[in-house]
């Protein structure tokens, strides 16, 4: 038998790791995640780009200018533009600092970076709650159902004259799981379990 001491390099323990059993980490300090996470929310907030366009020329005048052939001029223009505002998302935010969604999780969960990661979540939830008030509205509601904590759809069923629907399938699957348990054989002995019709 092997023993590997626990400095050994090979297995991933050395005396000087500081992230035994594990990879370092992306960002090393809260303030370089938060320098991070403001550009991704810069990027997606409405701001002015510069691109450069062919335009057709125009005269002083502001006639357009043609060839001998009938054929417009163009020119290239420096044209300024103000982009749209594009959704704050956790998916969208893991991509910009080049980690996915779970990494994103486990930064939470250290003590160090929980409240710079629990802002950046809290500010894409309010930017998809603000969305259900828009066309939006389906796609908003999905997304705080499946990211956010206390965000569920709630439907709840009644049978005739109002009585709870809830009562009766508890009633029925502690029957099932009674018969389960006594062996979940029937009158018959052929090893089917009978489940009572609702």
């Amino acid at each position: 038998m092997v023993h590997m001491a626990d400095d050994n390099p090979v297995n991933g323990a050395g005396p000087d790791d500081k992230h035994p059993g594990g990879r370092p980490l992306t960002f090393e300090t809260p303030a370089e995640l938060q320098r991070a996470i403001d550009r991704y929310f810069k990027d997606c907030d409405p701001h002015w780009v510069y691109k450069t366009d062919w335009v057709q020329a125009r005269s002083k005048n502001g006639e357009l200018l043609r060839d001998e052939h009938g054929q417009h001029y163009y020119e290239r223009l420096r044209v300024r533009r103000l982009t749209d505002q594009q959704p704050y998302t956790l998916s969208g935010l893991a991509r910009a600092l080049g980690v996915d969604r779970k990494t994103i999780k486990n930064y939470g969960k250290r003590e160090q970076f929980f409240p710079t990661v629990e802002a950046a979540r809290a500010r894409c939830e309010e930017y998809a709650e603000s969305q259900l008030f828009g066309p939006f509205a389906r796609g908003a509601a999905f997304n705080l159902n499946n990211n956010y904590d206390g965000w569920r759809d709630r439907q709840e069923l009644t049978g005739k004259n109002g009585e709870d629907l809830g009562k009766g399938w508890a009633d029925m699957l502690a029957l099932a799981s009674k018969v389960a348990e006594a062996g979940g054989e029937n009158a018959d002995g052929d090893g089917r379990t009978d489940t009572p019709a609702s």
